[in-house]
């Protein structure tokens, strides 16, 4: 338990750092785009590129790289925080995965009930999964900016909980936002993965071989209409995570870290400081307009706002009034009742998921969905920091 305490607290200053660089993204993407730089970025995002590689040649767009392939390491690093935390994490002993797990299904199932109260029926529909979502670094950050007294075993929980949240809106965008599937590639993605089984199997300690296996099943899974970014889920899944035996010169063997560690390791700043602030600044640009704050309250703006501020707050406080109180699971030790709800709004902060799934939701570029996740995300922010900073006045 020490050693993941002191992991989550390392964690914490990582996603801190990641939650101001993305804020700051963000910031950047709006100011340059509400002025004379819009065309330069337009420009940008509607690039076209070519990626040739073992025999693949595809020309798409600076966006579609950016959010069908840089995001696939974000949800590959997913994929192997996820793997750890079960194998061998605080996630292994099922008394910790209960209540973060609960909060987590009911901060997913109300804002999804809220959403489809305003748009049930309607061409706006599949909007739902938009509100579900937690930006677990932009969550960390503003709860680093609350104070440094927050008790560990709150990071720990906001942690866990956006761990289960990451995997429950994986698995909607896995089910529910694929269209139409071409079964040769998805046999074909079957057949990768198979292979990708075979080798963690074997414990392949080599990662070119599941980088290549891997970039064909990005391929292939994008070819057959399932979302590309679930390859990284699909490969993260299968990484040897058995320690790697080296040998000094006497023949002696030593055991190191495995490879899932190595590389989790490894990628954390390249994704956190490099490929999720790209992400933010090439989603985020939201031209706002007299037009745009009058949208606010049209049905898909009302669902998503609603669903993030209040939808969150009360699907993942009352889950953990009704636990705790039933005595199903204890409340983490040294948090009281306040600072849990001042963390129930912080996973109203659903920035960065929210415009990743909003691309996917809608064939309509004319729907507004990018400001009502700021400004849902900005209201819950400031009520989760204003809650945790009045609950840690005197400590």
């Amino acid at each position: 338990m020490k050693n993941f305490v002191s992991s989550v607290q390392s964690f914490f200053k990582m996603e801190t750092a990641t939650g101001i660089v993305l804020i700051a993204s963000v910031a950047i993407a709006m100011l340059v785009v509400n002025t004379g730089l819009y065309t330069m970025y337009s420009h940008l995002s509607h690039s076209e590129f070519t990626l040739k590689l073992l025999g693949i040649d595809l020309e798409k767009d600076f966006h579609f790289f950016v959010n069908d392939g840089l995001m696939v390491a974000f949800f590959f690093l997913i994929s192997l925080e996820v793997k750890r935390e079960f194998v061998s994490g605080e996630l292994s002993n099922p008394r910790n995965v209960i209540l973060p797990a609960a909060a987590a299904l009911g901060g997913l199932i109300v804002p999804i009930a809220i959403y489809h109260f305003f748009n049930f029926g309607t061409e706006t529909k599949n909007g739902w999964a938009i509100a579900a979502a937690t930006d677990i670094a932009i969550a960390f950050g503003l709860l680093a900016l609350a104070g440094k007294n927050t008790p560990t075993s709150l990071k720990v929980f906001l942690m866990t909980l956006a761990i289960f949240d990451d995997v429950m809106v994986i698995g909607i965008i896995a089910f529910f936002f694929t269209e139409s599937l071409n079964y040769n590639y998805l046999i074909a993605s079957v057949v990768c993965s198979l292979v990708l089984w075979y080798m963690n199997k074997k414990n392949v300690e080599n990662f070119a071989p599941f980088a290549i296996i891997g970039f064909v099943l990005w391929y292939c899974v994008y070819m057959s209409g399932i979302h590309a970014t679930i390859a990284g889920i699909v490969l993260g899944m299968f990484i040897p995570m058995s320690p790697r035996k080296i040998y000094d010169n006497e023949g002696k063997a030593h055991e190191r870290r495995s490879m899932l560690e190595s590389l989790e390791h490894t990628l954390h700043e390249t994704v956190s400081f490099f490929i999720l602030p790209i992400f933010a600044f090439v989603n985020a640009g939201v031209a706002i307009s007299a037009q745009d704050i009058s949208g606010l309250t049209s049905n898909v703006s009302l669902g998503i706002i609603l669903g993030l501020i209040v939808g969150k707050q009360f699907g993942v406080f009352t889950t953990v009034f009704i636990l705790v109180k039933t005595k199903v699971a204890p409340m983490p030790q040294g948090a009281n009742w306040l600072q849990m709800y001042g963390i129930a709004a912080l996973c109203g902060v659903g920035f960065t998921m929210g415009l990743f799934i909003g691309g996917i939701s809608f064939d309509d570029p004319t729907v507004q969905y990018k400001l009502p996740i700021l400004v849902g995300s900005a209201i819950s922010g400031v009520i989760g920091i204003s809650v945790m900073k009045y609950s840690l006045r005197n400590k």
